[in-house]
């Protein structure tokens, strides 16, 4: 998918504190709020208003972010209400050019009920408490979140036709055949459907366990919290009260502002997708790609320790790597509950408090060790009931990686080891790998050592893995990845200097070995995001040019206070 812009999305919140200064509860708020601040005239009759509950909405989100930036009231509401146009311009321009597939409505509906969830669920956590009701724990000791691999959605193809290089926008195919979750057409009918869904939530049938119908008991509660919550912040509005009419009017906002973020991300495709041919050439991304070098070349030249702080900190950043100090590592964490990581900390006090002998913290340590356990996860992220040790999983992935006759196959293995058993999420469908120096670390020190180790003075092979590794996390095994390299040499600023066959190279080489970014996906991406930004102006600007756009300033002059 492409890099999408930073588009305005609508959200009600609490409008108890809008702007500084504003005490909007004291007037008519139904009046107030509706109140048309801005209208968009289109040639052949139609119309759109912008109500002044919708600027202060989308100020809230948006506009006080630029003045906490620095701008001015002024400066920033006339942002706000900029974004605003352009957003429902967009929306207005989708009902003829885009098409929600399957896929498109099933992902609507989900995140809509998942938003909600999420909001429910604060409330009921909240009742939990006042019940003392200990929080609903489904997972065993050990066990993380379910997580899958999810590959770079690569857009765009190197082809060679003609004698040269070009790129070409990759077709991407839906599955027509997927089911609606939701058959139900109009919105409407979907946010009643959804509507189903969160009531059944506070319901439970006879044949329920006591949990279950406790649960029940808590989302009903939690459920009559959050519409209070809701009636508060409408209050004024003249809009009705009941409970049902109260919680659907939320669910259907929820689901718009999702539906129009939706139809956005789709006319963006739309204005960037006419054609098969990107219109980003190789020779751009050859040209970006030697700005970037030479950007952090000269950087590194007139502050050496720059990269040190760099290379730990914020990796995506490098483009030129000025020594050889450097190599990539990847691990699985088996991590230690509470009890254990507790053990292991007191252990760790007492050895440097002298307490404890070496050998003594070193029996305790083995001995924790042998402790931790991991459930395995299958291939759709869910955990079975194959549960192992750290031995037993130390086996497994020196066996498997011994099996392996290429770099390419042990990155592969591992990075399916990886999403089996690891519980480092930071490490899991991650750009980059984690870096550790000869000499310079952000590693805890055990971690360290092991991966130094492994490195060996630059010696050290592809895939190598080390025994377990104890730190204050729980156990690892790492496994490393090889030495953080140029891809070109660069000798001066000047000399930098690229072919046109240079593009495979980049295409070539993944940002990370465990997951499928390559360098030229990182630099297209950046070459996308800026062409995108100038291709939806463009084609907002002769959309807008045709419409008669009315601020109405007398209606939200109060807001400047």
């Amino acid at each position: 998918m492409k890099k999408k812009i930073a588009i305005l999305l609508m959200c009600l919140i609490s409008l108890a504190s809008v702007l500084s200064g504003c005490t909007l509860f004291e007037r008519n708020l139904a009046k107030y709020y509706t109140k048309t601040v801005i209208s968009i005239e289109y040639p052949n009759g139609d119309n759109i208003d912008i109500t002044k509950k919708e600027l202060i909405t989308a100020f809230n989100n948006y506009g006080s972010t630029l003045v906490n930036q620095g701008s001015t009231m002024e400066d920033a509401l006339n942002q706000t209400m900029t974004a605003l146009i352009n957003q429902k311009v967009l929306i207005k321009d989708s009902e003829d050019k885009i098409t929600l597939s399957n896929l498109d409505r099933n992902n609507l509906w989900e995140e809509s009920v998942d938003a909600i969830k999420t909001n429910l669920e604060t409330f009921a956590k909240e009742v939990r408490e006042k019940w003392e009701i200990a929080e609903p724990d489904t997972k065993e000791e050990n066990e993380s979140t379910k997580v899958v691999y999810t590959p770079y959605e690569k857009t765009v193809e190197v082809v060679y036709e003609n004698g040269n290089y070009v790129i070409k926008l990759i077709e991407q195919q839906e599955d027509e055949n997927i089911p609606l979750i939701c058959d139900k057409t109009t919105t409407s009918e979907i946010c009643d459907n959804i509507y189903d869904v969160i009531m059944s939530m506070t319901k439970a049938e006879d044949s329920a366990t006591d949990n279950e119908k406790l649960d029940a008991k808590v989302y009903s509660e939690a459920l009559k919290k959050y519409i209070r919550t809701l009636v508060i912040n409408e209050d004024g509005q003249k809009l009705s009260t009941d409970n049902e009419s109260v919680f659907k009017r939320e669910i259907k906002r929820i689901y718009e502002n999702k539906l129009d973020a939706l139809k956005i991300t789709k006319m963006q495709e739309y204005i960037n997708g006419t054609s098969n041919l990107s219109s980003i050439t190789v020779k751009e991304v050859l040209n970006k790609y030697k700005s970037l070098i030479l950007e952090s070349y000269t950087k590194y030249k007139v502050a050496p320790s720059q990269f040190d702080t760099d290379v730990l900190n914020s990796f995506s950043t490098v483009n030129y790597i000025p020594n050889d100090e450097y190599f990539f590592v990847s691990h699985i964490l088996l991590k230690f509950t509470d009890e254990q990581k507790n053990e292991y900390t007191s252990l760790e006090t007492q050895l440097k408090k002298g307490l404890i002998s070496p050998a003594y913290y070193e029996e305790k340590i083995l001995a924790l060790q042998n402790q931790v356990t991991a459930f395995a996860r299958d291939a759709e992220g869910d955990f079975g009931t194959e549960k192992k040790n750290a031995n037993e999983i130390l086996t497994e992935v020196k066996t498997t990686l011994n099996d392996c006759s290429s770099d390419e196959q042990r990155a592969e293995a591992f990075r399916n080891l990886l999403y089996k058993y690891n519980q480092d999420e930071g490490a899991l469908n991650s750009e980059y790998l984690y870096v550790v120096g000869t000499e310079n670390s952000g590693m805890v020190e055990s971690f360290t050592e092991a991966s130094r180790n492994l490195h060996n003075d630059g010696e050290g092979n592809f895939g190598d893995v080390s025994e377990l590794v104890v730190s204050e996390f729980g156990v690892h095994i790492v496994f490393y990845a090889g030495s953080v390299k140029n891809l070109f040499e660069v000798h001066s600023v000047d000399a930098l200097s690229f072919d046109e066959k240079d593009i495979i190279t980049l295409t070539q080489t993944l940002l990370n070995p465990l997951n499928n970014k390559s360098v030229f996906d990182k630099v297209y991406e950046l070459l996308s995001t800026q062409a995108t930004s100038t291709n939806e102006a463009m084609y907002l600007n002769v959309i807008k040019s045709d419409l008669k756009i009315t601020k109405y300033t007398k209606a939200y002059k109060d807001l400047l206070g």
